[in-house]
């Protein structure tokens, strides 16, 4: 990962502390939840989009191994992970438009 992408993930981190689910994960789980999406390729309003959304939340409903205060990127990413590619970028298109509207630019996965 470039010292660009790490910076851009680490500040989308600490602008999406306010979001829903922040307090569910640990500080640094949150942090490597913006890094596992960048690695990913995700750009800011993508990773912003994922991070405020109920998925978050939906992810640690479904980790049965960690507490609520205590999830990390791998509680997300097992979620992401439940999904095929094509239903993945679907609904990370839904998620930027409905958070940034129109002004949200479109993921497209490359496979």
């Amino acid at each position: 990962m470039t010292p660009a992408l790490r910076q851009m993930a680490e500040q989308v981190a600490r602008e999406t502390e306010d979001a829903y689910s922040y307090d569910r994960y640990t500080p640094s789980g949150w942090r490597q939840c913006c890094l596992m999406l960048a690695k990913r390729g995700y750009g800011p309003k993508a990773i912003e989009a994922i991070m405020r959304s109920k998925w978050t939340r939906w992810a640690g409903d479904s980790d049965e191994k960690r507490r609520y205060g205590q999830l990390n990127s791998k509680t997300l990413e097992r979620f992401m992970d439940s999904m095929g590619p094509r239903e993945l970028e679907r609904e990370v298109n839904n998620l930027i438009l409905g958070t940034f509207g129109s002004h949200g630019a479109v993921y497209h996965h490359s496979a």
